[in-house]
């Protein structure tokens, strides 16, 4: 699975990329998409920033926050109901 991340930088008088932190992935390639921004762009509405991590998240495969805590409640809920005792006893693994 591929995770996107959103930092803020600015483009050197050199053409170079300078980030305001540390990019949150180990050395090697990376694919970088630049949006050219204002000073006042740079401050987002909590609903601004839940939309364009939405948009981020989709790009990235990235199932939404509420669907990810439904899938492991599923699999927690299904896994506390397996009974390893029935597992034992059952012909094709009790013959193992």
């Amino acid at each position: 699975m591929k995770t996107a991340y959103i930092l803020s930088g600015r483009i050197t008088s050199e053409g170079g990329l300078e980030l305001d932190e540390r990019a949150p992935l180990p050395p090697g390639p990376v694919r970088i998409s630049i949006e050219a921004v204002g000073e006042s762009s740079l401050l987002y509405d909590d609903q601004e920033l839940r939309r364009r991590k939405a948009h981020m998240d989709t790009l990235a495969g990235c199932l939404p926050d509420e669907e990810a805590r439904q899938i492991l409640n599923v699999i927690e809920t299904e896994f506390e109901q397996v009974n390893l005792d029935e597992w034992r006893l059952h012909p094709v693994f009790a013959s193992s």
